[in-house]
Formats: structure tokens, C-alpha cells, sequence
């Protein structure tokens, strides 16, 4: 299987992009010149969600990898996203390209349009209003506010309460809440989590610990 964090890949990926990157602003620049317009599909669920995120800026490399016979895939990287989002976002992985120019002429189409998206000022960050943010041990969160709407009709709990969680988790996770340990927590686990940050969040509470700690 292809390990996207593995740092020689992420070498690879990061040098293919800048090798792409002049045919992709050619392609957009064509775009641009029949007045095409932004087309900017989400692949899956997560990507959808993640959507007000990505941007050509946060590009740092392009994964070109192939899986079989006749199934080439190119993947996306960025960096910056918020905790919990992918960090790639690529080719269906129902839908690979049969070789690897198919794969690329995807990463520079895809490219493209999201350099046609910002020089025609569309602005993404718009969508962020549909999410608020919680901070803790300085990992920010991304919550739906159609989460948020859902958990105060199912009911949520008390500052006190979530508090406690959240200081659970921390010391399970040896003092502190880290990007591994998340990844590793059951699902009910991750949804307790989820309704602590809102419970907070709700309480007027954006961060945990409520202060940071003072720089040494």
C-alpha cells in the first residue's frame, strides 16, 4: 500500500508538483480565456467538509503512484488543514487512471481549477462560518454548526461535565491530546469527545485549558 506520510514519497510529491505546476497554470489560463467556470468537485464526505479549507496555497505536493495494472492514481497534498480532515484529496480510488499521463493531466486539471478559483476571487473561507473552532493543547478543531444544532437538541452537557472529559482524554493520552491518540480512539470514543468540545463551545468556552500556558 502507498504511504503518503512517508518522507521520501512526500519528496517525490512535492517535486512532481513544481514539475506540474507550469502546465497547470497553462490550463488555467485557458479556462480563464473561454470563461469556463470553477468546477470543483468533493470526492468523498470528508473532502466535502474540508472543502472551505482547501486551497491552491496550501498545495505542498503531488502523490503519483500506481496500484496495479492500469490503475494510476494522483493525490493531492496539502498542509495547514485543521485536526481531523485529510490531508490528500486524489483520484477515486473506483476511478484510477489507466497510466500515468491520465493521473497527471487529473493533478493539473485539478490544480487549474483551483488557481481559476482564486484569480476569479472566489472566496472559499466563506464556508467557514459553517463551522466553529475549538482549541485544545494546540490542536484546532473544525465543528459543523449542524453538529452543534443536532447535539443541543439531543442534549449536551455541563461545563463541568465536559471539562472532566476532556481531562480524561488528556491523561489517557499521556497529558495531553495528540493527533496519534486520536487517531486511535474508538468511534464512541471520538463522539464523546466531539460533544465535550460542544458542550464547551456552548458554555462560552472556546479553548482547553482555558488558558494557555506562558511561553518559557
Amino acid at each position: 500500500m502507498y504511504d503518503h506520510r512517508s518522507a521520501q514519497n512526500r519528496e517525490k510529491a512535492r517535486k512532481n508538483l513544481a514539475r506540474l505546476m507550469p502546465a497547470a497554470q497553462v490550463r488555467a489560463h485557458e479556462l480563464m480565456a473561454i470563461g469556463a467556470p470553477v468546477a470543483i468537485a468533493a470526492v468523498t464526505g470528508l473532502e466535502a467538509a474540508a472543502a472551505p479549507y482547501i486551497h491552491i496555497r496550501r498545495f505542498c505536493g503531488v502523490h503519483l503512484y500506481c496500484v496495479g495494472a492500469g490503475q494510476y492514481h494522483a493525490d493531492i497534498e496539502m498542509e495547514g488543514l485543521p485536526v481531523g480532515y485529510p490531508f490528500v484529496f486524489g483520484t477515486p480510488t473506483t476511478e484510477p487512471g489507466v497510466s500515468l499521463e491520465d493521473a497527471e493531466a487529473w493533478a493539473i486539471d485539478t490544480i487549474a481549477q483551483y488557481m481559476l478559483a482564486d484569480r476569479q476571487g472566489e472566496d472559499r473561507t466563506q464556508a467557514e462560518a459553517n463551522f466553529a473552532h475549538f482549541e485544545i493543547d494546540g490542536l484546532t478543531f473544525a465543528i459543523p454548526r449542524k453538529f452543534i444544532e443536532r447535539t443541543v437538541g439531543l442534549g449536551y452537557w455541563t461545563e463541568a461535565r465536559a471539562s472532566f472529559h476532556l481531562e480524561k482524554q488528556r491523561r489517557a493520552m499521556g497529558g495531553q491530546l495528540t493527533q496519534e491518540g486520536l487517531a486511535k480512539m474508538a468511534s464512541y470514543e471520538r463522539r464523546f469527545l466531539d460533544i465535550a468540545m460542544v458542550s464547551m463551545l456552548l458554555a462560552g468556552t472556546p479553548r482547553y485549558p482555558r488558558r494557555r500556558p506562558r511561553a518559557s
